[in-house]
């Protein structure tokens, strides 16, 4: 679930921000020679090539080390290689750069997670959720109390978060397992039953779409 969680918050709020970081600065000379590379990356990370990745982002970085977007696809490759130390390095300084945007704290905070350093990972979720107020950045605090033991606090999270999104499945699967954590079994069961149909909807609403295509 913690590999669901990441890649799903950070496919959502950073996939397209090498580009949009890229193209707001397109009167910039450096940004442009690092965009080759940048490309390159993604290609390389979206294949699970992420030494590969690495290597190209390394080179756009070193033509601009300002790119907080490239600093933030670099992070998300490092924390898929495991190496969750420099995924850290990288999300901190993307957040120097643009210390108002969310995305940069929750990967941040998903490789504090990671690292089970939960103190730091929730201090980065809820600065997230300041900035924010998202419900992935409430899905994501949730699921390191549920991690914690604190199954009161992630229902509430939780809720928050089904309060902003009401379509997203894993929410209502999260707080089911902390409904059944607190013995509270017929609200875990309406939420693994909600899950249900919002993930068939979701299924069908796909297959149509891909047959009138």
């Amino acid at each position: 679930m913690f590999d669901y969680i990441f890649g799903y918050l950070l496919g959502i709020v950073i996939a397209g921000m090498v580009v949009v970081m890229l193209l707001s600065r397109n009167k910039d000379a450096k940004a442009k020679e690092a965009l080759p590379f940048a490309q390159a990356g993604v290609a390389h990370e979206q294949a699970g090539r992420f030494d590969a990745a690495i290597a190209e982002y390394d080179q756009a970085l070193a033509i601009d080390p300002k790119l907080a977007g490239i600093l933030c696809r670099r992070g998300r490759t490092h924390h898929s290689n495991g190496d969750y130390d420099r995924a850290i390095t990288d999300f901190s300084k993307a957040i120097a750069l643009i210390a108002k945007d969310d995305g940069p704290l929750l990967g941040r905070g998903a490789a504090f997670e990671a690292k089970s350093m939960l103190k730091q990972a929730f201090d980065d979720y809820s600065r997230a959720i300041k900035i924010s107020g998202s419900a992935l950045a409430y899905h994501a605090r949730g699921t390191a109390h549920l991690r914690s033991g604190a199954f009161e606090a992630a229902i509430k999270d939780f809720t928050a978060a089904i309060r902003k999104d009401q379509l997203l499945v894993a929410v209502y699967q999260d707080r089911a397992v902390a409904y059944g954590r607190i013995g509270q079994r017929e609200k875990a069961e309406a939420d693994h039953h909600r899950a249900a149909q919002i993930g068939a909807r979701q299924q069908t609403g796909q297959a149509a779409s891909v047959g009138s295509a």
